[in-house]
This record gives structure tokens, sequence and C-alpha cells, in this order.
């Protein structure tokens, strides 16, 4: 699948790009390099993909919310995130359903995935 055709199907908005991604056998930020390498960007009005420049709507009453504050797993206590935190990049295979769980969860508490991993792996350390 070329750039346009990858545009074409998530435009239809039956598709994921996740779908595509699991398709074609790549990740889904390998899908957002081809996009981007073929000259298209998300126009976030018109929520489809462009081709060239984004339309950008600038206003004042446009604000984003904050981010929710990480939470432990299961507690929905917030985390002891600290700035100052060393963190080394490992990688690892897991079962695609623990995957797709934690994938969901991470979304669901608006945390990103290493978070999650990472207050699961101190939980079971203690």
């Amino acid at each position: 699948m070329n750039a346009q055709e990858i545009v074409d199907t998530l435009n239809k908005g039956n598709v994921r790009r996740q779908d595509i991604a699991e398709l074609m056998e790549v990740s889904p930020n390998t899908i957002t390099r081809i996009i981007a390498a073929g000259g298209f960007k998300y126009d976030n009005s018109a929520k489809k993909y462009v081709f060239g420049e984004a339309k950008k709507e600038t206003t004042n009453q446009q604000k984003s919310e904050p981010r929710k504050q990480p939470t432990n797993p299961g507690t929905q206590e917030p985390t002891q995130e600290t700035t100052n935190v060393y963190r080394k990049r490992a990688s690892f295979d897991l079962d695609r359903e623990l995957l797709k769980e934690y994938k969901i969860r991470a979304a669901q508490a608006d945390i990103k995935i290493y978070e999650l991993v990472e207050a699961a792996l101190k939980e079971y350390i203690k």
C-alpha cells in the first residue's frame, strides 16, 4: 500500500491506522511515517488526512485539556513521579492479548504505556 491508498482507506472511516499496520505487519508509527512522507497531514477540523499543509485554526477559546496525573493500576492513586528519573529503553516480547489490554488500560487512564508497565513492575517487585 502506498501513502495515497492508506489515506483513502483511513478517510473512509471504516479502518484505523492500527488495523492497516497489522495488515501490513508494521507498526502504527511506520504508517504515520509513510503518510507524512507522501505529503499528507491530518486536518483536525475536517477530521481527515489532506495533501499538503493542514489548516490550523487559532482561536483564543481553544485550549487543550491538561494531562491527567498518572495513576497506579488498580488503585487509581496518583503516582509519585519525579523529574530526575533516568530511563533506559528496554525491548521485550509480550503476549499480544496482554499488550492489547495494557494499551487499552493506558488509554483509559490517559497515561503512557511505559508508565503503566513501570507502575506494575514496581508493584511486583515490592
